[in-house]
């Protein structure tokens, strides 16, 4: 789907108040904002129309993700409590800071999607480097530690972003589309 595409449905659901809609948007624009090339006059043309206020929770994302999730993750990615390690663990934290720092630019675009190895897929060209530097049971670890903050992350994100909780954006939901809460 096109940045425009994203756009229109976030600014509609602005319009028509599907509140329901926004977390999703906001976070699918911040993506495009992170790698499309250009993205700053597409942006700014696009949204023309609308008030700073229907701006800023796109621009909140990006913020919400370096407070949230980079810092920590970046600098202590499995974790600042002892665990049982195949390798010496200060070897594995460090040669997984260097291969996170190697693939930066990639997890800060789209943390939520970001390929941390698992079961042989390999989604980055340097995921493998992981997999290479780090020992299994620190994988492993770091694979919990990003799940655990990335759910964090999603389950706060309306509230974040001044929408309510996610039970109240479902509740809104089902009265919009005319269905129970538990579709």
């Amino acid at each position: 789907m096109s940045l425009r595409f994203h756009l229109d449905t976030y600014t509609l659901a602005l319009e028509i108040g599907a509140l329901w809609l926004i977390p999703s948007m906001c976070y699918k624009l911040h993506v495009y904002t992170s790698f499309t090339s250009g993205w700053i006059d597409r942006l700014t043309a696009l949204l023309a129309s609308a008030s700073p206020r229907d701006v800023a929770p796109i621009w909140k994302v990006g913020t919400l993700f370096n407070n949230k999730l980079r810092g920590e993750f970046f600098t202590a990615p499995l974790g600042r409590h002892g665990h049982t390690c195949l390798l010496r663990e200060t070897t594995c934290a460090l040669a997984a800071c260097g291969v996170l720092c190697s693939v930066f630019k990639q997890y800060t675009v789209n943390p939520l999607d970001f390929p941390i190895p698992a079961a042989g897929i390999e989604p980055i060209p340097r995921a493998r480097d992981l997999d290479m530097r780090v020992c299994a049971a620190c994988r492993d670890l770091m694979q919990k530690k990003h799940r655990e903050m990335c759910e964090a992350f999603w389950d706060t994100l309306p509230e974040e972003l001044g929408l309510g909780t996610w039970a109240e954006l479902r509740a809104l939901k089902a009265r919009d589309l005319g269905q129970s809460v538990e579709d």
